[in-house]
């Protein structure tokens, strides 16, 4: 299912405004800006991949946009990934100026940027395995989508998911726990992240939209990552085809894709999940709105309202995951066996 079908199957057309405009406009979006590269000669080994909210189909009018020019190979121009690069900061500039926020990468250094995808695919775990290397192959997985070439973006992903079974045997009763161990990874390096990041005497700013982005969309991005590899499946399907179609839609079409046969208390859990995220992007859907998050104090946050409002329904969230992972009886003995050691 898509994210607007996952909408559909939970009987919450109607219900999730939000949600089903950032829908529309990702979709918008994302056709926009591959229609503005199709005449770029990228000679077939070069793909433009955002991630983030417009890969997550929750872009809004405030959204920034994290990207890569991914290189699968030597073009035969040396200087063809610098000018896709220029031509996408360019477009980026344009849709900036439409939408009235700025669409650059995020400050980390991580995206905006060509890279080549072997080390990227190859370098797992080690000292070579950077932070920076692991959080684009996890964004690979968990959320990305093609600006370019979705045939090469499909082949990328597949080589990814590849890496992490077929040098190992992977038995189809059982979990592939080099890539399940990986996205736990993943989640405590973004967590880690965080705290070290964590506001001294309240003084970081934007220190309140980290916090809320942290208990929400960061929260349900990795749940609906790990919950497809320990639950319910058709044993019969190899893995390595699961894991291509699981892992091509957006977080929360993988949630609900997943959930499908799943007990009616799990299924309102998972509904639960949709409204939390509707419910943020209402209150982030635009640069005033972000701004006015970004501003409040952190020592001062729990006199706010739309603070209060968004944490509130972070702790039903947490509490809809904790149904899913530990109460849906499929699903918890692989939570005990495969998360907790």
């Amino acid at each position: 299912m898509d994210l607007a079908e996952s909408i559909a199957h939970l009987g919450l057309e109607g219900s999730v405004p939000g949600l089903s405009g950032a829908i529309k406009r990702s979709e918008e979006t994302t056709k926009r800006i591959h229609a503005a590269l199709s005449d770029f000669d990228a000679g077939g080994v070069m793909d433009v991949v955002a991630f983030g909210s417009l890969a997550r189909q929750e872009y809004t009018t405030a959204s920034d946009v994290d990207y890569l020019v991914l290189v699968n190979a030597m073009h035969t121009d040396p200087a063809a990934p610098r000018a896709l690069l220029q031509r996408v900061k360019t477009l980026l500039a344009d849709e900036a100026k439409a939408d009235g926020s700025s669409k650059a990468p995020g400050t980390s250094g991580i995206f905006g940027r060509a890279i080549g995808v072997f080390d990227i695919i190859n370098q797992v775990g080690l000292e070579g395995d950077t932070n920076s290397s692991h959080t684009v192959r996890m964004e690979i997985i968990q959320e990305s989508v093609s600006l370019l070439n979705p045939q090469l973006h499909a082949e990328i992903l597949g080589s990814t998911l590849g890496r992490y079974i077929t040098l190992f045997d992977v038995p189809l009763h059982r979990p592939p726990r080099f890539l399940l161990n990986d996205m736990l990874r993943y989640w405590r390096q973004i967590t880690v992240d965080y705290q070290a990041k964590a506001p001294i005497g309240g003084e970081e700013p934007k220190a309140v939209l980290r916090h809320l982005k942290l208990v929400t969309t960061r929260k349900n991005f990795i749940a609906s990552s790990i919950l497809p590899l320990i639950a319910p499946r058709d044993a019969a399907v190899p893995w390595e085809d699961y894991l291509k179609d699981v892992y091509t839609v957006p977080p929360l079409a993988r949630l609900a894709t997943v959930t499908q046969s799943a007990p009616e208390d799990v299924l309102g859990a998972v509904r639960t999940v949709f409204s939390t995220i509707d419910l943020f992007i209402q209150h982030t859907d635009s640069a005033d709105k972000r701004t006015q998050l970004e501003k409040i104090p952190w020592e001062t946050r729990k006199d706010d309202a739309d603070y209060n409002a968004i944490r509130e329904a972070a702790k039903r969230l947490q509490l809809a995951f904790e149904s899913i992972f530990l109460d849906w009886p499929d699903v918890r003995e692989n939570t005990r066996k495969y998360l907790v050691l």
